[in-house]
């Protein structure tokens, strides 16, 4: 129950969104998924509504503007340095940052989600810069299925290596 809020609230914010001028991204990000190059663009926000850190949404748009997928990593300190990243939910008054991946299915309709892997992997999240409030870090993470879509894209494990994204806070 805890996670399909987590699924709704995912769902407004990478759903149905098309790149417009209410709906500005500042930056991108880049990362091997599966060993494949990924790239998509980014928001950088203040944590809602607990203001426990930053939250960084991570969208890949097709050629019309509207999300096929996204990474959306949360609760992320706005200090330099290397923080893990945990099975934790958005919405948790906890220390943890963690972090979220979700297809979409015609831009609008949520498809397959998939949260952290958990065991002997290293999940994290590494904030290198900071200049006012621009932002840069790099991230590594495993992901595993948890809600089948209508339409499945992706396999049941998803390795994200070698990311990189910058944003600027909203």
């Amino acid at each position: 129950m805890k996670y399909f809020f987590l699924f709704l609230t995912l769902a407004t914010m990478l759903g149905c969104n098309k790149d417009n001028s209410d709906f500005h991204y500042w930056g991108h990000a880049f990362a091997k998924f599966n060993g494949t190059g990924w790239k998509a663009k980014t928001r950088t926000f203040v944590n809602k509504p607990y203001e426990q850190g930053i939250d960084i949404k991570l969208s890949r748009l097709n050629k019309q503007g509207y999300n096929l997928d996204g990474l959306f990593l949360f609760k992320i300190p706005w200090v330099v340095g290397k923080h893990k990243l945990s099975l934790t939910d958005v919405r948790d008054v906890d220390s943890l940052s963690g972090a979220f991946f979700s297809t979409l299915i015609d831009g609008d309709i949520l498809g397959d989600t998939y949260q952290l892997a958990e065991g002997d992997i290293e999940n994290y999240i590494e904030v290198t810069k900071i200049e006012g409030d621009k932002i840069w870090v790099e991230f590594q993470l495993t992901l595993a299925i948890e809600r089948y879509g209508q339409e499945p894209k992706y396999p049941d494990t998803i390795r994200i290596t070698e990311g990189r994204a910058n944003g600027k806070l909203e």
